[in-house]
């Protein structure tokens, strides 16, 4: 399943920065101003669509959007037309800002320009139970990052679960570690 449009609610004096953001983020010429109730923009690509509303009767949207791609052409044409600062991601694959209204947008490569189509495959959620190596203690999952690695704690509710953990703050890179798909094996 492939998402083909979003839906953004932003405070209305940021209406026409979020849309101009948005077209060039997409790499389209112009925001289109749609008349209806409420004015608001659509902005499309060949691939996705992008209406930006004003949150007149509703409260704004807050969510991260990650799009995968040209992120180089992207972040280029933000910064040309909007003067956009971005940062580059932690893991080095990509760059990050939010849009006028206030929303994360992560921008990374496609696979192909990143050439590991193999990395971070595999996402944990909240309380997922796994192990660090084959034959180690049991761990649960308590939150993760924007890019996938997990935190884990010591308090998994097996009977192999770890009293202590080896590094409290470290995020562990998903394809690392080992789902326990049950309660006698993994």
């Amino acid at each position: 399943m492939r998402i083909t449009a979003i839906a953004i609610y932003v405070p209305e004096p940021a209406l026409g920065l979020a849309s101009d953001f948005y077209a060039a983020l997409l790499g389209a010429h112009s925001p289109t101003l749609q008349n209806g109730d409420e004015p608001h923009y659509l902005i499309a690509s060949s691939t996705l669509s992008i209406e930006v509303n004003p949150a007149t009767n509703c409260p704004h949207t807050t969510m991260r959007i990650e799009l995968s791609g040209d992120a180089e052409s992207a972040t280029k044409r933000l910064g040309d037309r909007l003067r956009t600062a971005f940062e580059r991601t932690p893991d080095g694959g990509g760059w990050w800002t939010t849009d006028p209204g206030g929303n994360t947008v992560v921008l990374v490569k496609g696979l192909s320009d990143r050439g590991d189509a193999t990395a971070m495959t595999r996402r944990f959620r909240r309380g997922d139970l796994v192990r660090i190596s084959p034959d180690g203690k049991v761990y649960k999952v308590i939150r993760h990052t924007w890019d996938g690695r997990a935190y884990l704690s010591a308090d998994a509710d097996h009977p192999e679960a770890a009293t202590r953990l080896p590094a409290a703050d470290k995020a562990y890179d998903p394809d690392t570690l080992i789902p326990v798909t049950s309660d006698l094996q993994s």
